[in-house]
């Protein structure tokens, strides 16, 4: 959303190349990929590089970035989805950044988690909350073939280092544009609503209306994607709830959200005019336990009534 609001304020154009903001990312063949490709996971770029994963890195996001530069396109830009675990989001802020001067974290601060009076909605903590945050925690049976295959490819690592990672204090105080927003389950509402209300919450406007709704307009409609292996529909940014039954439960086809790793998953339905976060600690997702959070996703789904409202509401 921070880069369609750069749209908005015709900073840039969501189908210029990345290359025109940062010239160095058009190596190897990757001249012609678009805002517009990465927003929707088609950039061609999905696999993180390894190395991505030594948290030292994060000391100089510039040597991460020389990696994303080096990367040949695994799938011709534009044409499939394969979901961009990683890369995208480091291109994101670097043209963020190249575009405003502040770096993504100041951004996002100072355009929306400051005027919407989150408790904390960004990336990385400061250090003086380092002790607020929970901490991941493994669970459930180690991920076998070929979901473990799946998410090593995505992320670089295996889910039991990542976890590992995510509780260091270098990833919890550092930023890393596409992993560590952290945020409590009333900021994500409120984020959520904002876009529910057409950009506007509680008197505070922060996008346009016409952003929202071209924020949320399918662009890959039931399309195969090449990382998940599963049919997905994105917007420009966004996961899309699909008919009769999907991410988001049932009947639930205008709803728009995204997961996080693996068990959180955040989502604004517009017919039943809600908001939801489901924030859990213990990953990955396939513990018995879990069996409660699509039970849960479907009872929300078939209680709340359907009220038909358009997007967006305005209330």
């Amino acid at each position: 959303m921070l880069i369609h609001l750069l749209a908005e304020r015709d900073a840039l154009h969501v189908d210029e190349p990345v290359a025109t903001f940062i010239p160095e990312f058009a190596r190897h063949r990757k001249d012609r990929i678009t805002i517009r490709d990465l927003l929707t996971h088609r950039g061609g770029i999905p696999a993180a590089p390894s190395q991505a994963a030594d948290l030292e890195m994060l000391r100089d996001p510039q040597r991460i970035l020389e990696l994303i530069y080096e990367l040949e396109p695994s799938y011709r830009p534009g044409t499939v989805p394969a979901y961009h675990a990683v890369t995208s989001g480091f291109i994101f802020a670097e043209i963020i950044e190249r575009v405003t001067g502040s770096d993504i974290r100041e951004f996002l601060r100072k355009e929306l988690s400051e005027p919407l009076g989150m408790n904390h909605f960004n990336y990385g903590l400061p250090k003086e909350r380092l002790d607020d945050a929970a901490i991941d925690a493994c669970t459930g049976p180690k991920l076998i073939w070929p979901l473990k295959d799946i998410f090593k490819k995505a992320l670089s690592i295996s889910v039991e280092e990542l976890i590992e990672l995510s509780n260091d204090p270098r990833f919890r105080t550092g930023i890393i544009p596409s992993a560590n927003l952290f945020g409590t389950a009333d900021d994500v509402c409120r984020f959520f609503e904002l876009l529910l209300s057409g950009g506007t919450c509680e008197g505070t406007r922060v996008f346009a209306e016409s952003t929202v709704r071209r924020a949320v307009e399918a662009q890959t409609p039931g399309q195969v994607d090449r990382m998940i292996l599963l049919p997905m529909s994105y917007s420009m940014g966004f996961m899309l709830g699909t008919e009769p039954l999907g991410l988001y439960g049932f009947r639930a086809g205008r709803a728009f959200g995204h997961v996080g790793l693996s068990n959180i998953l955040a989502w604004a339905d517009p017919d039943r005019e809600i908001s939801v976060a489901l924030m859990n600690s213990g990953k990955p997702l396939f513990a018995l336990d879990a069996a409660y959070w699509p039970e849960i996703i479907r009872r929300i789904s078939t209680r709340i009534p359907r009220g038909g409202s358009p997007l967006p509401t305005g209330s």
